[in-house]
């Protein structure tokens, strides 16, 4: 399983209102979607991605919704790292490959709505990471 880039990485926040403007206004980055509410992953999220010309990696930022949540725990911590994220042309492929090489997939593919619906999973990796798969569309 190879994977030509990563296609954004994620950052728990207490709040995306209040994080939001030290993205956009000190590291330059542009907001590429609105905040969405997604109740299926119980999280609020919005995608930054660089400035025309950039070459920074997007991040999308990602809030409770509810508690508890996915990054319930995450944000407890002092490290907000909450996962990078992949492209993949078939979740379905990908998690046959993964479950091979000692990951856990956590949960079944979803739709994501801050991704136009196009279908989401995590997976926990042997070193203790987290990986979203996102499906191309």
């Amino acid at each position: 399983m190879e994977f030509d880039e990563i296609h954004h990485i994620g950052i728990a926040v207490d709040s995306i209102d209040k994080s939001l403007p030290y993205y956009v206004d000190f590291l330059g980055m542009v907001q590429e979607t609105e905040i969405v509410d997604d109740p299926i992953q119980k999280v609020r999220v919005v995608l930054l991605g660089p400035k025309p010309g950039g070459s920074q990696t997007r991040i999308e930022l990602i809030e409770e919704l509810e508690t508890p949540s996915p990054i319930t725990n995450i944000l407890k911590q002092k490290n907000r790292m909450y996962h990078f994220c992949v492209e993949v042309d078939s979740i379905d492929a990908v998690l046959e490959e993964t479950k091979k090489n000692r990951s856990i997939v956590l949960g079944e593919p979803v739709p994501a709505k801050l991704f136009n619906n196009r279908r989401i999973v995590f997976i926990f990796t042997p070193d203790r990471y987290l990986i979203e798969l996102l499906e191309k569309e």
